[in-house]
């Protein structure tokens, strides 16, 4: 199961990452487009978070800031895969409504769900692991169709490492 909102439902995907559910069903990935944080000293639950997680934020949102969707990617545990990016010039709602974010979004599940470790819309796509990755979500997008502007853009891996079909560690000779 991947977990995704917006705003509020971020909030609510930040939170749900980070408990044991008490179904039988196993969530492998969350994405937060501008979660909505409260009131101060109020707790963000990033730092509880148990499964990789991409946090999206817009430089123009006046609803929730950028700041504090970094601090709490900042807060989830550097042991799990994680992203951040922050989009220049988009604001709380055109984050959401754009189909900017979709190949990303995308690819982030396709690598924490369905295992896709390289190619087109997988691992390699968000966190560009072979250093050769087309069109990888924080890097040299000149020719990408799915470009972001971004403001900052930061993530790490911590999955297995990436294979060729032929078994050859990617990036290697």
């Amino acid at each position: 199961v991947g977990l995704l909102g917006h705003s509020m439902g971020a909030h609510a995907v930040v939170q749900s990452a980070g408990m044991t559910p008490t179904v039988p069903v196993t969530i492998k990935a969350a994405a937060a487009f501008a979660p909505q944080f409260f009131a101060p000293g109020e707790p963000s639950f990033a730092g509880v978070v148990k499964v990789p997680i991409f946090y999206v934020s817009a430089s123009d949102d006046k609803i929730v800031a950028p700041a504090k969707v970094h601090q709490q990617y900042n807060d989830t545990s550097p042991a799990l895969s994680r992203a951040f990016a922050e989009l220049k010039g988009y604001n709380h709602m055109s984050v959401a409504t754009s189909d900017t974010f979709s190949y990303f979004t995308t690819a982030f599940f396709n690598c924490h769900i369905l295992g896709r470790r390289n190619g087109t819309g997988s691992c390699d796509s968000v966190y560009d692991i072979s250093g050769s990755a087309w069109c990888p979500l924080c890097g040299n997008l000149h020719g990408c169709p799915h470009v972001w502007p971004m403001q900052v853009c930061e993530r790490s891996y911590r999955g297995p490492k990436l294979v060729s079909d032929h078994g050859v560690p990617v990036g290697t000779t």
